[in-house]
């Protein structure tokens, strides 16, 4: 890791340094030819305000990113909020919003897919009750059948450190049934609801009762004192809460975080200043750190092909791979020496592969290793005559050795390719 801190007097102070922190990495991370985002992101046991992840986009990624095509937002999946794309009452039967809720007989539907199955409904129209320990406290979170919790997003709502799932003997203790729990008729328990149900007007709930449900709920009218907040994931087809296009998906590696952390630890370790008035102050501080093997790692997700790595110039460990095909031609090894020797008083780092090894063994390590270019000093050593070979593109020419150092020069101010198409 590239760990960092900074310490500054005042929060105003901290969002300064924040920024040019954040645009230090953006700079780094896109001159290392890396396709990345930054994204919002929960700071989670370390705490703080503000924090973003830098995240490398690549498919074997460990995280979801949620961000959106048309405008800069862009949020892990922890963090991402989103809207329905279409008004929640959509799926509603209007002729039935005045019908009092029919306990029905629901035999071994205990799961959504079930449920939907059996009554022949989409799962939207269904609410999930998912029982948990809150701190230790029973609560029990309503959610529409389509979406998934997000435990993160629960836990700041509630101020909890702890959100564990309750067994099966503490729901029944609720008055309960796992795979059949339902809002109505619960008395001794806190329930709390997902922003995705409301408006429902004819829903579907567990009656608490093994293999019955309740249909035509009425969630307003039913169920009129709960309190609603996000606690749910986004969901592919949410729009983007700042201008309604819909949001994007992706898999990314994160290479980089930066957090705001206050005063949360100056305050307990007492990290203090004196100010102007000779009054003690806590320091105010931010964290940034940037995963160095984690950025060769995404790096190589995004430049390979099947032959090996494909270095972006920038950070390429080699300039140039050079290869004398048989190094029992004195008339190889004199030329390679030569061009060695230019090289490198121009200032490349160039790698001479003078091993006594067949020519497929070399070509094959050269593509494996990927540096940008490759020069091969081959049958024509005697003619000064090499290949020149680019390792992005594949285009390859002979060159003469006067040549070489124009051509190189030549790719170097194009900038080289900085990722594989």
């Amino acid at each position: 890791m590239k760990d960092a801190y900074s310490f500054d007097r005042s929060v105003s102070g901290l969002d300064v340094s924040y920024t040019i922190m954040y645009d230090a990495y953006v700079r780094i991370f896109s001159r290392c030819g890396l396709q990345f985002r930054a994204v919002e992101a929960d700071s989670g046991s370390i705490g703080g305000t503000d924090t973003h992840e830098f995240m490398a986009l690549a498919e074997v990624g460990e995280d979801t990113i949620v961000h959106c095509t048309s405008c800069q937002y862009a949020a892990n999946i922890e963090k991402a909020i989103g809207t329905s794309p279409e008004h929640l009452t959509t799926n509603n039967h209007h002729s039935l919003l005045n019908k009092e809720p029919v306990k029905v007989h629901t035999p071994h539907v205990a799961s959504i897919k079930q449920l939907a199955h059996f009554l022949q409904i989409e799962s939207d129209r269904i609410i999930k009750s998912i029982a948990l320990k809150a701190d230790g406290t029973p609560i029990i979170v309503l959610l529409r059948g389509d979406y998934e919790l997000n435990e993160i997003k629960l836990k700041q709502w509630l101020e909890a450190d702890e959100i564990v799932m309750l067994s099966q003997e503490e729901i029944q203790q609720l008055g309960s049934v796992a795979g059949f729990i339902g809002p109505i008729g619960l008395q001794s328990v806190r329930i709390i609801a997902d922003c995705s149900i409301l408006g429902l007007n004819d829903a579907i709930v567990g009656a608490n009762e093994s293999d019955h449900h309740f249909m035509h709920v009425n969630i307003e009218r039913d169920l009129p004192t709960m309190s609603y907040s996000d606690v749910r994931n986004v969901a592919e087809g949410d729009l983007c809460s700042y201008c309604g296009h819909e949001l994007s998906f992706a898999k990314g590696i994160e290479v980089g975080h930066v957090f705001k952390l206050g005063n949360t630890y100056s305050s307990k370790l007492g990290a203090v200043f004196t100010d102007e008035n000779g009054c003690s102050e806590s320091m105010v501080m931010g964290c940034y750190g940037i995963g160095i093997s984690r950025v060769l790692a995404a790096m190589i997700e995004q430049n390979h092909d099947e032959r090996g790595i494909i270095w972006p110039k920038s950070i390429t460990p080699f300039d140039i791979h050079l290869i004398t095909v048989h190094t029992q031609d004195n008339f190889q090894i004199q030329l390679s020496e030569e061009i060695y020797q230019k090289l490198t008083q121009a200032g490349y780092a160039v790698l001479w592969d003078d091993r006594d090894e067949r020519p497929g063994v070399k070509f094959n390590d050269s593509d494996l290793f990927g540096f940008p270019l490759r020069i091969t000093v081959g049958k024509r050593a005697n003619e000064r005559i090499v290949e020149f070979k680019e390792r992005c593109s594949g285009k390859q020419s002979e060159l003469s050795f006067d040549q070489i150092l124009t051509q190189c020069q030549s790719y170097s101010q194009s900038g080289g390719r900085s990722s594989h198409e």
